[in-house]
């Protein structure tokens, strides 16, 4: 009897030992996910963790998991910033989509995703643009008429370029009829 009181007491001790040592791991992720703790000291705390043995690195190893999905999207997020900066709004917008609920930057990352889409409408109008000044017109097109199959594929479209896709085309067919008006002359 002495001896099943001891295991049924040891036992108690170590569920006890469990649940601390998860909600430690549970702490140190939310801090990491709400930007508390950097990755390198949220890994540290999470290695001390499961320095206590075997079963704790095993009960602990869904915190990992988790850990590593936050660290994940974290890095989706610099990515997405990174690009973003660099004008490939439409690659920037596929990792800002990446970022997890859990992260603190979801939000943030959701309408930046949106709005990357816009971003990307205005670059395609400003090429359009500078081939319009130079009187490129076909090269205006093709690159109004490749951002409206773009935004198409994403489920949208932008009322901007459809208007300046039709001036360009006429100015396109303007300028073409006054070229051969001249060679016509000639």
């Amino acid at each position: 009897i002495y001896w099943s009181q001891s295991e049924a007491r040891l036992a108690n001790r170590s569920s006890a030992i469990d649940k601390k040592l998860l909600k430690a791991a549970e702490t140190i992720c939310a801090q990491f996910a709400a930007r508390e703790l950097d990755a390198d000291t949220a890994a540290a705390n999470l290695a001390k963790l499961g320095g206590f043995g075997d079963g704790a690195a095993q009960l602990l190893e869904s915190q990992y998991a988790h850990f590593r999905t936050l660290s994940d999207s974290r890095e989706h997020m610099t990515e997405a910033e990174k690009l973003s900066r660099n004008g490939e709004f439409l690659a920037a917008r596929e990792e800002y989509l990446q970022v997890i609920e859990e992260d603190i930057d979801y939000a943030d990352a959701q309408a930046k995703a949106e709005a990357s889409i816009g971003l990307y409408a205005e670059d395609v109008l400003s090429d359009a643009n500078i081939f319009i000044q130079t009187g490129d017109y076909a090269s205006a097109i093709r690159a109004l008429e490749e951002g409206n199959n773009t935004l198409y594929t994403y489920g949208t479209f932008n009322a901007d370029i459809d208007t300046k896709l039709a001036g360009c085309i006429t100015l396109f067919n303007e300028n073409t009829l006054a070229d051969a008006g001249k060679l016509a002359e000639l």
